[in-house]
């Protein structure tokens, strides 16, 4: 072979091979098809480029073979590896057929065939993966359909990875095509399977788009969107909204944050079989991802220290009623993090963009230096110096927002949301930035409250005081009042979110609260109906669909709660959410242990481990837990699960009681809490304490507080011995008729399409 390989002319042979025609050229070689006279077949030959390879040629060759040991229908058959004239060159079998890329040039696939086809390459893949060798170079190039079947090319290439997702022979450059390649790829960094993954998500969001997720006009411009923009989301039917669901996911920046295998994957996709498939065009829209900083004081100033957090706050309100804007919560971001953690912040919170700035007042006037930050680049876009009265706040925070809107490279349109009327008077606002402050930490939800009543005291027409309010009130009974205080407690809490959606009917937040007391009073389709409604209008707001995550599983809707949590995920990877008890009801135990990082749901976390036969860890997790300085109930709850996993089961019994405040000789009182689910965990406990009978009264209350996830009191095999009760049936058909009800509000409501689900046979009733 001679250098014409690479030059546009035909070699005659290459090593014994008779070269018969150029195939076509990518980033790593030249393919030509060729003849093999000694076994009489045509061949196709791979000719790796010199400057492709540098220093590795033996690695190369050595995991070449690798791959051409495994052998599977969709994987081209790689017959031979060799060198020529020191080229290294893979001998394939010869497909004909059209590419994917050539098919997806004449137009989108078909959903249908575009889930088929993806699920064919995971498949594929994940014959590869087990071999420790991943592809990275996946595109639809390289994926070809043959009248044998869909084929899987250049796996030749492949590399085999180390235990430590390092790979066993370098490049001079990174190797892969830059639309398909994942971001730590492009850096350099460990690969494995969740890089391959990356790739398929691109694919498929390029089969079902036509154009791939990430471009520019060159190659730089596509890295850069690679590292730092995220893909555009999905609609139009339910379907497609499931996708996209998967599609965000398999293009998360970071490798943990993907699917971790092909199977997890094609998992992930299966159900989207079984989801409404309309016929819709596809929407695709871009979003920007913001998180606004706390500013820093420049110097103590205890007047208007308030407005570290509060106008970072107000300002990401502002912000949010953008529709093409994702606003990450300040709530997610430690109350000292400054401007030198930009990066950090940005990695973290997975944003485009980080605004920080400064705040220092002399005398009446405030001077208020913001900066825009660009997360990939670390550039500033935007900066300014924004001088004001300490009279108008609201004014000062309405025009650093203004101002921001402007640099964004979004067009600034409100998705139909009103703006918040400004306060009547600025002492209000300063009232309300302080209570936001103090709403943060449940130590100092007293003081919050106190601060939002005096707060519409000073103006009863601001809407977002009185849903603060509404909050503060609803927590405060929840968690610190029982008896006719608690009732008396939400009934404020009530009138108070009522008060907030009169004045602003659109007001986003003040729905998502009223829609948690909803469910804590038992009315949890209300609860479902609502956020359903605001989240169709507000589809960037992520504590929409954190709040679906808990009301569609109290409503037995655990696809839908899956759905909601991958939503939310998606506009915000630091928002908590309830999920860890979705992972517990559908029995994925491992996932459980990964969601369950707050210190309220370590029970959760407990009954994970020991139902995966952990059991001297659940034990000592639920000992050191109970132990903690945390909520009065949770404590007692881990006092309990402490005692039955030492085998004690009479003092758990015991425990139970006062944990639930019922008085050993009120044999058929309810819980004192009010809390649906904490009814349920309270009567699989007595369940399998022996008591089955208190077991059957507890899980009445739980439906009647608006808990009633019928599939799991059927599977939860703490609840044996309650199922084989007489009584067992009539209270099961209570709860299936109320998740009768909640499933007609959320086909009525159209969850599905929000969602990109659909509604479980089971949840349907039998």
């Amino acid at each position: 072979m001679d250098s014409r390989a690479s030059s546009g002319s035909l070699p005659a042979h290459i090593g014994r091979f008779r070269v018969l025609r150029r195939l076509g050229e990518g980033g790593m070689g030249v393919v030509f098809a060729a003849f093999d006279d000694r076994l009489d077949r045509s061949v196709a030959i791979k000719v790796l480029r010199p400057e492709s390879v540098t220093g590795a040629t033996a690695d190369l060759l050595r995991e070449a073979r690798a791959a051409a040991r495994v052998t599977h229908s969709n994987i081209c058959q790689i017959y031979e590896v060799d060198e020529d004239h020191g080229r290294p060159f893979l001998v394939m079998e010869l497909l004909e057929g059209e590419t994917l890329a050539a098919r997806i040039a004449r137009g989108p696939l078909p959903l249908e065939e575009a889930l088929a086809t993806i699920g064919t390459v995971l498949a594929a893949l994940g014959v590869m993966h087990a071999q420790g060798l991943v592809h990275l170079d996946l595109k639809p190039a390289n994926i070809i359909a043959t009248a044998a079947g869909l084929k899987v090319l250049d796996f030749g290439l492949a590399r085999r990875v180390s235990p430590d997702g390092a790979s066993t022979r370098t490049v001079s450059l990174p190797a892969g095509t830059p639309a398909y390649m994942a971001p730590e790829q492009i850096r350099g960094g460990p690969v494995d399977a969740r890089t391959d993954i990356f790739a398929a998500g691109a694919t498929l969001f390029e089969m079902v788009v036509g154009r791939p997720p990430f471009g520019g006009r060159g190659t730089v411009d596509i890295l850069q969107a690679v590292l730092a923009e995220h893909p555009p989301s999905l609609s139009g039917s339910p379907a497609l909204v499931a996708v996209d669901r998967v599609v965000q996911r398999a293009l998360a920046k970071r490798p943990e944050d993907r699917f971790q295998t092909g199977a997890d994957m094609a998992a992930a996709l299966e159900g989207i079989a079984l989801v409404p498939h309309a016929a819709a065009p596809v929407h695709v829209r871009s979003f920007v991802r913001i998180v606004v900083l706390p500013f820093r004081m420049l110097r103590p100033d205890p007047e208007v220290e308030f407005l570290a957090l509060g106008l970072a706050d107000a300002i990401g309100t502002t912000l949010a009623r953008i529709d093409r804007l994702v606003v990450r919560s300040t709530l997610a971001l430690p109350s000292d993090v400054t401007a030198a953690d930009i990066g950090r912040v940005a990695v973290d919170l997975d944003v485009d963009f980080v605004l920080a700035g400064t705040v220092l007042r002399a005398g009446d006037r405030v001077r208020v230096t913001a900066q825009l930050v660009e997360a990939g680049t670390g550039h500033t876009t935007w900066s300014r110096v924004i001088d004001g009265s300490v009279g108008d706040v609201f004014g000062l925070q309405d025009t650093v927002a203004s101002q921001i809107l402007e640099s964004l490279p979004i067009a600034a349109s409100t998705d139909g949301r009103p703006t918040t009327r400004a306060p009547g008077s600025d002492t209000a606002y300063r009232l309300f930035l302080r209570a936001n402050q103090f709403a943060r930490e449940p130590a100092t939800w007293i003081a919050a409250r106190d601060l939002y009543k005096d707060s519409v005291e000073e103006d009863p027409e601001y809407a977002p005081s009185w849903a603060g309010l509404g909050r503060m009130l609803r927590v405060l009974a929840k968690f610190h009042a029982r008896g006719a205080a608690l009732e008396e407690g939400y009934r404020e809490a009530e009138a108070a979110l009522a008060r907030a959606l009169r004045i602003s009917p659109d007001l986003s937040l003040a729905h998502y609260h009223y829609a948690q007391l909803e469910t804590d009073l038992g009315r949890t389709p209300d609860a479902l109906r609502r956020l359903l409604r605001q989240a169709r209008v507000h589809r960037t707001a992520p504590e929409l669909f954190a709040g679906l995550v808990l009301v569609c599983r109290y409503c037995g809707l655990l696809d839908a709660s899956v759905a909601a949590y991958e939503i939310a995920r998606s506009l915000d990877p630091q928002l908590k959410t309830s999920i860890a008890l979705t992972w517990l009801a559908l029995s994925r135990f491992e996932d459980v242990l990964t969601a369950a990082t707050e210190t309220t749901e370590q029970n959760a976390r407990v009954m994970a481990l020991e139902a995966l036969g952990r059991h001297e860890e659940a034990l000592e997790l639920a000992r050191s837990t109970s132990l903690r300085t945390a909520g009065d109930g949770m404590v007692a709850s881990m006092r309990v699960i402490v005692a039955w996993l030492e085998g004690r089961h009479a003092d758990a019994l015991v425990a139970m009681q006062q944990a639930t405040g019922v008085d050993p000789g009120q044999e058929h009182a309810p819980p004192e809490f009010p809390d649906g689910e904490g009814h349920y965990f309270a009567a699989r406990g007595y369940a399998n304490f022996g008591r089955p009978d208190r077991a059957i009264d507890t899980l009445e209350s739980a439906i009647n507080r608006g808990f009633f996830c019928v599939d799991l009191f059927e599977r939860d095999p703490w609840m044996a011995d309650v199922r084989t009760l007489p009584e067992y049936a009539a209270v099961l058909n209570r709860a299936r008729a109320r998740q009768r009800e909640a499933v007609q509000v959320f086909t009525a409501e159209e969850g599905e399409a929000l969602l990109g689900t659909r509604v479980a046979a089971t949840a349907v009733g039998r």
